[in-house]
């Protein structure tokens, strides 16, 4: 287990603890020619223009760091059938729980923001930054409750982050953590859609009260 992750990591405290992280983007688009990537009417710029526009770039890029780092995972877990039937089955039979042992499996997730770049007022350049997760999980022991995914009992994750501008890789790490970390229930994870439950209970849940919102998030997948 990685000591240094820290309680509810964002992508930017994954990636680069408590480094400044625009000054340190800022540095990797230079070092990789940023400029000479977004074509011919950029690469003329000089060398302060090239520099606030690295810094601009970053500073934008960084924010994509924001991302909660099990929020850019959920995705990938709702489709997991095991959690689905759980999620069925508890909604069924009020005050009723499941705990659910998951086998080892795979979730990827793929987040990415195009910025357009224009030089007055005409885009003259897109960049894509992406945001790449791919997250083993190991021995993951939940608990689910009204539909919810209510607790996380055990379970670790092998988790890859990949941060990319326009195909260039700007960071990277990988390390093991605690699922417990990376996946924070708190008032509990719906796990099914509210158009999901309707089809499934036409006359309503059995759970008094339950107001499911709709599971939505960045592209993901699991497979195992």
């Amino acid at each position: 287990m990685n000591a240094d992750i820290p309680d509810a990591p964002s992508a930017r405290l994954f990636l680069f603890g408590a480094e400044p992280s625009v000054a340190r983007l800022a540095a990797e688009l230079d070092d990789n020619h940023l400029v000479h990537e977004l074509g011919t009417r950029l690469r003329g710029l000089s060398g302060e223009a090239r520099r606030a526009l690295n810094e601009e770039v970053a500073a934008t890029t960084d924010r994509l760091l924001d991302l909660d780092v099990g929020d850019l995972l959920l995705a990938g877990w709702r489709k997991h059938q095991a959690l689905r039937a759980a999620a069925r089955a508890t909604l069924a039979a009020a005050d009723s729980e499941e705990i659910v042992v998951l086998a080892s499996h795979r979730l990827t997730a793929d987040h990415t923001v195009p910025v357009e770049i224009l030089i007055d007022d005409v885009r003259v350049s897109t960049l894509d930054l992406g945001l790449a997760a791919v997250c083993d999980v190991y021995g993951l022991i939940v608990v689910v409750r009204r539909g919810l995914l209510a607790e996380v009992k055990s379970g670790e994750c092998a988790l890859t982050l990949t941060l990319q501008v326009k195909g260039i890789e700007l960071a990277r790490r990988s390390a093991r953590v605690d699922s417990r970390l990376v996946i924070r229930p708190g008032a509990g994870i719906p796990l099914l859609s509210d158009e999901e439950v309707r089809k499934t209970f036409p006359s309503g849940p059995p759970v008094d009260g339950l107001i499911l919102p709709p599971s939505s998030g960045p592209e993901s997948g699991a497979s195992g």
